[in-house]
């Protein structure tokens, strides 16, 4: 199996999802799978993603349409990777994400989990386009301030705790975090 599992929930994302795939395809760190689980799309999602499947690393699984912790549990379920990362199909990831948290897990043997910066336009930064914060447990149980698309764990996480709560409609991201940072040791 693929060293690193990456997960895909896709809805209605015709136009935007081959970039995503694409971003994955263009990692340095070549050793993943890619788990696009379609939501019960009405556009050519389907399609689009089918483009892709000669790329034997890159899997697509169809699902009813049942909200996005549905679907990304439906791909952690299949995946066998020793890291799980996540992409949503209106993101992209620079060439080096994948290489360079590979890197910090194989460097740090009780890592976990870790998270890096995200480059954005769409989340109103004052005076940049970086969302990146240290670690800090008591922020982090005030609000969110990580998005899953910096995020990469181990499997042995979602082993011992589970995947996403399928009763959250919003905030299932959080809720992770939330679950998997709980009694953990932060470093910088």
């Amino acid at each position: 199996p693929a060293r690193a599992s990456i997960v895909l929930p896709t809805r209605n994302r015709a136009a935007l999802v081959a970039q995503a795939i694409r971003s994955v395809q263009a990692q340095d760190f070549q050793d993943w799978e890619l788990i696009v689980v379609d939501d019960g799309s009405s556009d050519d999602t389907r399609a689009v993603v089918s483009a892709f499947l000669d790329d034997g690393r890159i899997r697509l699984e169809s699902i009813e349409h049942a909200g996005a912790a549905v679907a990304r549990n439906h791909a952690l379920a299949l995946a066998r990777g020793e890291f799980f990362a996540y992409i949503d199909s209106d993101n992209l990831w620079f060439p080096d994400f994948l290489a360079a948290a590979v890197a910090a897990f194989d460097a740090e043997p009780g890592l976990d989990l870790l998270y890096g910066a995200l480059v954005t336009e769409a989340h109103g930064l004052a005076d940049s386009c970086l969302l990146l914060q240290d670690f800090d447990r008591p922020r982090l149980l005030q609000g969110n301030y990580i998005d899953m698309n910096t995020v990469v764990h181990r499997c042995t996480l979602y082993a011992e705790l589970g995947g996403f709560d399928e009763s959250l409609d919003r905030l299932l991201d959080w809720d992770l975090l939330l679950r998997y940072t709980a009694g953990r040791t932060a470093r910088t």
